[in-house]
């Protein structure tokens, strides 16, 4: 089997999955609906990037993740982007308010209503990991502005994804590093209905497919160089700088 990179990004029916291949081309642009299915469908690849928190601050382990902090530095006007990642105890918390106390708790801030609205991802993710954490060594976490930030020569994009003009300018960055991309994006739209899957997601997961690709070469670095590690041993890095 030739050489493939995936990327994954988080969407409303589950996971958007790219995966391209060493001619540029987008051999699968699809929708997984869970995490498990994400581990299993991307094997096969060398690396694949996915836009969720891996390593998380815990009670055993309260540190403030440096990769958020410099990827905010990087992307200017794209810092927002980067939310903060929730403490374990918040993310496997079973209502708001307990997610709040106990986020309050170990990390000294409540939580956000987007923090919360993703926390059922990053749980999904958790348990996979935290099952199997030798995924982590081709299965790693990255960020979409970073990844567009990377592939528009260190430039973080001006536009926010889901505006007209930002819609645009990622379609255009993304066709000069994948060969059919819209052929790629109309089959998949016709497949996954917007309830399922918004199309900046489409471009998000295919982002970070071009970018695997890149770090698997040794051209894109993780930051923080030196790995840190959460409390159950998984890394709280982020892939694309």
């Amino acid at each position: 089997m030739p050489p493939l990179w995936a990327g994954v990004d988080g969407c409303r029916g589950g996971w958007a999955l790219a995966l391209v291949d060493r001619s540029r081309n987008l051999v699968a642009l699809q929708v997984l609906r869970t995490f498990a299915e994400v581990a299993v469908q991307t094997s096969a690849a060398r690396l694949a990037l996915v836009d969720i928190p891996i390593g998380l601050p815990s009670a055993e382990r309260p540190l403030l993740r440096r990769c958020d902090t410099m990827a905010r530095e990087l992307l200017g006007p794209r810092a927002s982007s980067v939310f903060a990642v929730p403490s374990r105890e918040a993310v496997w918390a079973e209502s708001y308010p307990e997610a709040c106390r106990l986020n309050q708790q170990v990390l000294g801030r409540r939580l956000s209503k987007q923090s919360w609205g993703i926390c059922p991802k990053i749980r999904e993710a958790d348990a996979v990991f935290r099952v199997a954490p030798a995924l982590q060594e081709r299965l790693r976490e990255t960020h979409p502005e970073l990844c567009f930030r990377r592939l528009n020569g260190a430039r973080p994009l001006a536009n926010a994804k889901t505006s007209r003009a930002g819609l645009r300018i990622r379609r255009e960055l993304l066709r000069s590093w994948t060969g059919d991309l819209d052929t790629a994006l109309k089959l998949a739209r016709r497949s996954y209905p917007t309830r399922l899957v918004d199309l900046d997601d489409l471009l998000d997961a295919v982002a970070a497919a071009v970018v695997a690709r890149l770090a698997d070469e040794n051209k894109v670095a993780s930051i923080p160089l030196a790995r840190e590690s959460d409390s159950c041993g998984l890394a709280m890095e982020i892939v694309g700088a």
